[in-house]
């Protein structure tokens, strides 16, 4: 279903005017996802994409930037209401499961390539950079001493339970049928939290 036209946006708010539609959207195809779809709820044309951002993969870039901020943004508000180590992957797990589309935008579409080496080559710190420092920080607080390698590996776990979770394969598993979903990600998060923390810590 493709989205009302709206009184066209101005280029500082479109990539957040976007994000709020991905975030609000429960399902929503690849091929959906196109420029035509994005400059129609932008109140735009294609052609605003392309003169603003070069490419639509460069506008999406932008937009998945602020999609990352968001999920990161989750993760120190859960921290902050319980402190501890498993909040984090519970957290995580719940953004992509409560914002699939935008969570499909942000951690499943192929990264393309050209705008990220664009903005490297010209110095610019990719959207999704705040993003990252800002989680690298959260499992500094969490866990002082983790290591670069750590944080990826913490998202890496997260980010395959949930994907695992929201393709359905998570209770496709003999040991899963008489279990519910629930259960299974709570003994995962779990498990991933043992993994990447001290466990003493991971409570």
């Amino acid at each position: 279903m493709e989205p009302k036209k709206r009184r066209a946006v101005p280029r500082d708010d479109a990539p957040r005017v976007v994000c709020d539609l991905l975030e609000q959207r429960r399902a929503l195809s690849r091929d959906e996802l196109s420029a035509r779809f994005v400059a129609k709820a932008l109140g735009q044309t294609t052609g605003f994409l392309y003169h603003h951002w070069g490419s639509f993969d460069a506008f999406l870039l932008e937009v998945s930037g602020i999609g990352w901020q968001r999920l990161v943004g989750a993760l120190v508000a859960a921290y902050e209401r319980e402190p501890t180590p498993l909040s984090i992957p519970r957290a995580y797990v719940a953004f992509a499961v409560a914002h699939p589309v935008l969570y499909w935008l942000c951690a499943e579409r192929p990264l393309p390539v050209a705008p990220v080496r664009e903005a490297l080559a010209a110095g610019r710190a990719l959207p999704s950079f705040a993003a990252w420092t800002a989680f690298a920080s959260l499992l500094e607080r969490a866990a002082p001493g983790t290591t670069l390698a750590q944080a990826r590996a913490l998202h890496a776990a997260a980010h395959g339970l949930a994907s695992q979770l929201l393709s359905g394969r998570l209770a496709s598993t003999p040991d899963a049928v008489a279990r519910g979903e629930a259960e299974i990600v709570d003994d995962v998060c779990r498990a991933i939290a043992a993994a990447h923390f001290p466990p003493a810590r991971a409570r």
